[in-house]
């Protein structure tokens, strides 16, 4: 395999395995706000109140008895006792191995096909330039 192929492989795989942490999230409910939010450091949460859709709160922090933060750039707060319900992205431990295993899986075919197909010479690197492996003299008479 030639070092273009090897590096971009690894490139790659790289962004696959990026992606594909990033995406493994899910909504859950939060039990205890007051403990979740300090401890996680969420960058958002849904708020439900009584009567009221659930509200974005962007930047959520706990004061006192109270959920901090911002909805739509403005200043928002609300006494924990007022909400409903809180919900929070989650990264998904499950789905994260599940999607990496699967992930891994897939480059290690891709990579066995590639190195297993004929037709291309093993390349050389001398210091004139690339030039197929079966073209260099190894010495001798």
């Amino acid at each position: 395999m030639s070092k273009l192929i090897g590096y971009r492989l690894g490139i790659r795989g790289a962004v696959v395995a990026a992606l594909a942490f990033a995406a493994c999230t899910t909504v859950s409910s939060v039990t205890r706000p007051e403990t979740f939010i300090p401890a996680e450091h969420p960058t958002r949460v849904w708020v439900a109140q009584p009567g009221a859709k659930p509200v974005l709160v962007e930047n959520p922090r706990i004061v006192g008895d109270t959920i901090v933060g911002t909805v739509g750039g403005q200043a928002w707060r609300l006494a924990l006792s007022d909400a409903t319900s809180v919900t929070a992205e989650r990264v998904s431990v499950t789905r994260s191995a599940g999607l990496g295993l699967a992930s891994g899986a897939a480059l290690v075919g891709v990579v066995a096909f590639i190195v297993t197909q004929p037709g291309q010479p093993a390349m050389c690197y001398p210091p004139g330039g690339p030039i197929p492996c079966s073209q260099v003299h190894t010495g001798g008479p």
